[in-house]
């Protein structure tokens, strides 16, 4: 992540001295849609020397209050970062919204892909059961995040456009709405 990103998110965290907490939380959102595990830990391509890969999740939080959890493999090649497709995917969608502060977040399990169960386990069902979170900034650092017992970060190296885009195929959206 840049310099400049972290410095800027830190400013408006810091800089505000308005009671709505809240519309700090969301700028930072904007500023950062893609976050990532803090600790991942990244292997390499054996058939790419330029190429590494890690198990891991994304959150993607959308402009329309649109929420996506991408898990799989990721794979960064310098400071680009994607997800493979197909290889264990699993995807879950939702919204978020602003409330007291905290990001609430309802979403549900909406597609799977390639994923190993052991033998006799039946796949769950998609969509799943909707699902409700509240995620709360670090306070020291609002580039930083815990989700579902995990600390996540903000990163620039996935494009919104793709995970937006990634989400549309397995929760289409009717114009500006966000999933359901």
């Amino acid at each position: 992540m840049s310099f400049l990103r972290i410095a800027a998110a830190s400013l408006l965290a810091v800089g505000s001295t308005s009671p709505l907490a809240g519309n700090d939380t969301a700028q930072i959102l904007a500023a950062h849609p893609a976050w990532i595990p803090e600790h991942i830990k990244w292997e390499q391509d054996p058939g790419d020397k330029q190429q590494t890969w890690a198990a891991g999740s994304v959150l993607y939080f959308g402009k329309n209050g649109e929420f996506g959890r991408f898990s799989g493999t990721l794979i960064k090649r310098g400071p680009r970062l994607g997800l493979s497709e197909g290889e264990g995917e699993i995807v879950y969608a939702g919204i978020w919204k602003i409330k007291a502060g905290a990001i609430q977040v309802d979403y549900r399990l909406v597609g799977m892909s390639k994923v190993i169960r052991p033998a006799g386990e039946k796949p769950p069902e998609i969509p799943g059961p909707i699902q409700h979170a509240e995620i709360l900034l670090d306070l020291k650092s609002p580039t930083h995040i815990k989700f579902d017992g995990n600390l996540f970060e903000a990163t620039s190296g996935l494009r919104a456009s793709e995970l937006k885009e990634r989400l549309q195929i397995y929760a289409p959206t009717k114009g500006n709405s966000p999933p359901k």
